[in-house]
């Protein structure tokens, strides 16, 4: 290789935020196209042909079997011994090719060494019992880019759950195939594998729908089975698998129902229960308050029927993101579902949507999505089920006075001063267009969303005032898009007459808050109160919760409804201050005081006096020189001082020649490549 060296000089350094840069080698696997291997060999080598990139791939671990997988192109299973929780793959390339799990694998990389092939181990993780691994390879062109895909593998590991059953890699669930008359019929997709020292013997039969009175069928003993397709109708099958050694059988498995329905050429399909249930909800904790009803196109619930192919789903427009989880009727169907967020159904354009790892499929909800298709089966072998969404308006926002609160999500209520003969306020729909219709007073007016709205009171014998609002109204939609409008709930505005007496009554305390010592804007403390008379203010201040030695506060505003304290230096110890107000009525010379709000300081944890040095010295050296390719033990590290005593305040983040990323952590070791 030639030498050079590389020089580094001092770097310089900026803190108080993280970026981490890894480069991950990814994991792969390989499996020649071969007749199934049986064999207890802890390391097994299988030579692919002269149509890959791949030369070789090396599988160290407990391997028991492995197999290709009829009917899927470059498909195999790897089963693994009981508690296998790691393998390591070695693999080669041919010389000029390159290997990745993503496609592409590039966009350009560095040139590949002369004469020589790429070979690499990486360790797989099985301990979740299975793993599915995909593998590309590509080739170099003159240009020293890979390009053209020219092999693609998937290969599956499997860990065999006991010592002496049968390997089934796949969980065998009833499937069912729809074939024209005479048409050649696809194998039934069943995959599994003997203990190792031992053989498997299959027999199809001929069952009812309930599987009861089953028939062997003669011939039918290997383990993949193509049903006759020359008669009209539905037939049903299934399999059972009986594994041997010395001549007794060790284990036995039954597999579920596979029907299969032969139609004429332009016969339709019969309607069957693809979908075992389908639960829409507001988040994935599949908690019974999260569900959203399923209904009719109208908003009446209906809940799930198998027979049916099309539902609504109600929806708050607050909700912009909601959750499908499906569960289907037999294996065929899980394995070839697609769910679309679409914008009219029966055309327009589909977006895809994949599920996440626990199986719910979100969807962004917006004009644009109006409905969910959900697709079951392949091409010729389809339920298609629709989820319209139905729109629910709802209210974003309610402003009246400060008193204002909200009581749950549908009710709020405030104060209202006892001389006050109008209330104005304003309500915000969460879409902007929908309108707000007011009931006050036993009439209804309609105002845009956050018009001001300014009613007459009218005052109960229990000196309260109640308004009813709803946001939006129903409606059927646009053209085909299906997506019904529901006008919202009723919201409640509770107002309560304030009538003073000669003690002053709080309705609003000050609350707690936080700085650090350096905070030079702190939010006013406030309190509101009303009586019958004038009110005076005084703030108080105490650095004992007891409030013993409060004394007048000093900041602005200590004589009103709205004070800002002072914030003082405290060194590098945290402190913590008590505030509270006194109201007095000027009439009655009746006083209350304000619950107690606590102000915690803190130092400013702001870094000074910032060096880099070596790590294990008190010194940094001008200039560093490696050879390039070596890894450098030579370290260095970042030291800094804070008034904060805080564990955790900052973290370093390093950079080199003056914008590149160089990492994040305590120290730095230099890369010379």
């Amino acid at each position: 290789m030639r030498e050079r060296k590389q020089v580094i000089k001092k770097l310089s350094v900026l803190f108080l935020n993280v970026m981490m840069i890894f480069t991950m080698m990814p994991s792969m696997a390989f499996a020649a196209e071969t007749d199934r291997i049986e064999t207890e060999a802890a390391a097994i080598e299988i030579n692919d042909g002269e149509t890959t990139g791949l030369k070789a791939i090396h599988i160290d671990g407990d391997v028991e079997t492995i197999a290709k997988v009829d009917g899927e192109e470059n498909t195999y299973d790897v089963v693994l011994g009981p508690g296998t929780e790691k393998v390591t793959l070695t693999y080669e390339t041919k010389e000029g090719h390159a290997v990745g799990t993503q496609q592409p694998f590039m966009n350009n990389p560095a040139e590949l060494p002369a004469n020589k092939n790429i070979a690499a181990s990486h360790q797989i993780d099985i301990s979740t019992k299975e793993k599915n691994v995909k593998l590309y390879t590509w080739y170099e062109t003159e240009a020293n880019r890979y390009k053209s895909n020219d092999g693609k593998y998937s290969i599956h590991f499997y860990v065999a759950e006991n010592e002496d059953g049968i390997r089934l890699p796949k969980n065998q669930n009833k499937v069912r195939k729809v074939f024209l008359k005479n048409e050649e019929a696809k194998i039934f997709p069943v995959r599994a594998y003997a203990t190792p020292g031992s053989i498997l013997e299959f027999q199809w039969y001929s069952v009812d729908q309930a599987g009861e009175h089953a028939t062997a069928i003669s011939g039918a003993n290997q383990m993949g089975y193509n049903p006759p397709t020359d008669m009209v109708g539905t037939q049903y099958y299934q399999l059972e698998i009986r594994q041997k050694s010395n001549e007794q059988v060790t284990d036995t498995f039954k597999s579920s129902i596979f029907s299969v329905i032969i139609k004429e050429e332009d016969a339709e399909v019969p309607f069957t229960h693809a979908l075992e249930s389908l639960v829409v909800a507001s988040d994935t904790s599949g908690n019974s308050d999260t569900i959203y009803p399923l209904t009719d196109e109208k908003g009446t619930v209906k809940g799930f029927n198998p027979d049916d192919d099309t539902y609504s789903v109600v929806i708050p427009d607050n909700q912009t993101t909601f959750y499908v989880k499906l569960n289907t009727a037999d294996d065929d169907y899980a394995n070839l579902v697609t769910l679309r967020g679409i914008n009219r159904i029966g055309s327009g354009s589909r977006n895809i949507i994949r599920a996440n790892s626990a199986g719910w499929y979100p969807v962004n909800f917006g004009t644009a999505v109006p409905a969910v298709q959900i697709t079951l089966g392949a091409k010729g072998n389809q339920n298609i089920y629709n989820v319209h969404l139905i729109k629910k308006a709802s209210l974003k926002s309610m402003t009246v006075n400060e008193t204002l609160k909200q009581m749950d999500p549908t009710t709020y209520m405030a104060g209202i001063p006892e001389d006050a003969e109008t209330v104005t306020f304003t309500a915000t729909a969460t879409t902007g267009s929908d309108k707000i219709t007011v009931v006050s007073n036993g009439k209804e007016q309609v105002y845009a969303s956050d018009e001001k709205i300014t009613t007459p009171l009218n005052w109960r014998q229990d000196g309260t005032m109640e308004l009813l609002l709803y946001v939006g109204e129903d409606a059927e939609g646009n053209g085909s898009s299906k997506q019904y409008q529901k006008k919202s709930d009723a919201y409640k505005l509770v107002l309560t007459r304030e009538i003073g007496g000669e003690v002053p009554v709080i309705t609003n305390h000050p609350q707690d808050a936080a700085y650090i010592d350096t905070e030079k804007a702190p939010k006013a403390l406030s309190v509101r109160a009303y009586a019958k008379g004038e009110l005076s203010y005084q703030w108080y201040q105490s650095e004992s919760e007891d409030l013993k030695d409060a004394v007048k506060a000093s900041g602005t505003g200590a004589d009103t409804t709205s004070f800002v304290p002072e914030i003082p230096y405290v060194g590098t110890e945290e402190k913590t201050i008590f505030y509270y107000c006194k109201i007095t009525n000027k009439a009655s010379n009746e006083s209350v005081v304000s619950h107690k709000a606590a102000l915690q300081i803190s130092p400013d944890p702001t870094p000074y006096e910032v060096r880099i040095v070596e790590l294990g010295s008190e010194t940094l050296q001008d200039v560093y020189a490696f050879e390039f390719g070596s890894t450098p033990a030579t370290k260095l590290t970042v030291e800094w001082k804070t008034r904060s005593q805080k564990q955790g305040i900052g973290t370093v983040k390093w950079r080199k020649n003056g914008n590149a990323s160089a990492g994040t952590g305590e120290y730095y070791q230099w890369k010379t490549e």
